[in-house]
């Protein structure tokens, strides 16, 4: 009678097939939710980094054109090395926009007495079609992030 009543009170150690599968399927399901909010995370920070490279290329502008006579940096691929070689040295290094497919460096028009810089934005379709010469007006298409002298943005 006491082996009897020992072995149905004996445990068996482990787990079985089933129980190991709702486990893997719970994780899955908090994986499932937890990595869309680590993707806007990832925009958010981002974005902030857009938003500050952006005002440092801002202020590296107005000094080139207050060393320069006031002339602005010479649009192309290359007008970061402007600010890079300019005496003073204005910038430390390329900046690179984080939400350009190609890993290219921000963007930049200037049309005489206006320029602006932009990222093509959290979307990634954001471009700067033109500046009005005489209002500064920064005419775009879908959203970029950008900075100007102009008043009108």
């Amino acid at each position: 009678m006491i082996n009897r009543v020992y072995k149905m009170l004996a445990v068996k150690k482990g787990f079985t097939l089933i129980e190991l599968m709702i486990v893997m399927a719970v994780i899955a399901i908090l994986v499932g939710i937890i990595l869309p909010s680590f993707k806007g995370m990832k925009d958010e920070a981002n974005y902030s980094k857009v938003l500050g490279d952006l005002r440092t290329l801002q202020t590296a502008v107005e000094s080139f054109s207050i060393h320069n006579d006031q002339k602005f940096p010479k649009m192309g691929p290359d007008w970061q090395n402007q600010l890079l070689n300019s005496s003073p040295k204005l910038i430390d290094k390329i900046m690179i926009d984080p939400f350009s497919p190609t890993k290219s460096p921000y963007q930049y028009n200037v049309t005489g007495s206006y320029y602006v810089i932009w990222s093509v934005g959290v979307e990634k379709n954001g471009k700067i079609l033109s500046i009005n010469p005489q209002t500064g007006k920064v005419i775009q298409q879908g959203k970029p992030i950008f900075v100007s002298n102009s008043d009108e943005q």
